[in-house]
C-alpha cells in the first residue's frame, strides 16, 4: 500500500466504512406518510379479490373511550401486506366509506421477523366514524417518530395467510386488542 496513498482505510478516497445492520432497524428519515400511501396500494392490488368470506376479518375492542366496545369487520379489497412497506414489513389495509362505526384498522411493522415473537415496533390506528375526520386511536413506537401510546404487536406470517395480534394503550388510556386474520397476503418481496 505504500506506493498507493489514494488507497486504503481512512483516506478521503477510501470508501467509508458502512454501519453494521441491526436486526430490526428502520432506517433514519423514514418516511411514515410513504408508508401509510404504500399501505394504501394494497387497495389497488388486491381489489375484488377474495372469496365471499373476504381476504381479511378484524376483530377490535376498545377498551375506555367514548367508543369503548367490540367491533367486528370483515373486508372483500384492501387487506394484508408483505414487503410493501419496507424489505421485512408487514402492513394491515382497511377502510371502508360510512360514517358510523369502524371504518379503519392500519398498521405498519418494519419487521416481521421480529413481530413473529412480539414486537413494540409499529404503527397503528383505529378509527370509528368517518375514515378522514373520524375519532382516531393511534399508537405510533416506529423509531422516527415521537412515541405515542405502547403496546406490542405479533405477526404469524404463513406465507400465504396470516394473524395479526394487537395489544396496546393509547397516549389517552385507551386500549386497542385487536385480531385480525389475513386470508390472503400480498407478496411483494
Amino acid at each position: 500500500m505504500a506506493g498507493r496513498p489514494w488507497a486504503g482505510r481512512g483516506h478521503i478516497l477510501a470508501a467509508p466504512p458502512s454501519a453494521p445492520h441491526q436486526p430490526g432497524a428502520t432506517p433514519k428519515g423514514l418516511n411514515v406518510r410513504r408508508l401509510m400511501l404504500g399501505s394504501l396500494l394494497v387497495v389497488a392490488f388486491l381489489a375484488g379479490c377474495g372469496d365471499d368470506d373476504g381476504i381479511v376479518t378484524l376483530d377490535l375492542t376498545l377498551i375506555g373511550g367514548a367508543h369503548e366496545g367490540e367491533y367486528d369487520a370483515t373486508a372483500q379489497d384492501g387487506g394484508c401486506s408483505y414487503g410493501l412497506t419496507g424489505v421485512d414489513g408487514f402492513g394491515l389495509q382497511y377502510s371502508r366509506d360510512g360514517q358510523e362505526g369502524f371504518t379503519s384498522l392500519q398498521l405498519i411493522v418494519p419487521s416481521t421477523t421480529d413481530a413473529a415473537v412480539g414486537t413494540s415496533v409499529f404503527r397503528t390506528t383505529a378509527t370509528i366514524g368517518p375514515f378522514v375526520e373520524g375519532n382516531n386511536y393511534d399508537i405510533n413506537t416506529l423509531p422516527d417518530a415521537e412515541p405515542i401510546g405502547s403496546g406490542t404487536v405479533t405477526v404469524d406470517d404463513r406465507g400465504d395467510t396470516a394473524t395479526i395480534t394487537i395489544e396496546g394503550t393509547t397516549a389517552d388510556g385507551v386500549g386497542i386488542d385487536a385480531t385480525v386474520e389475513c386470508h390472503e397476503v400480498l407478496r411483494v418481496r
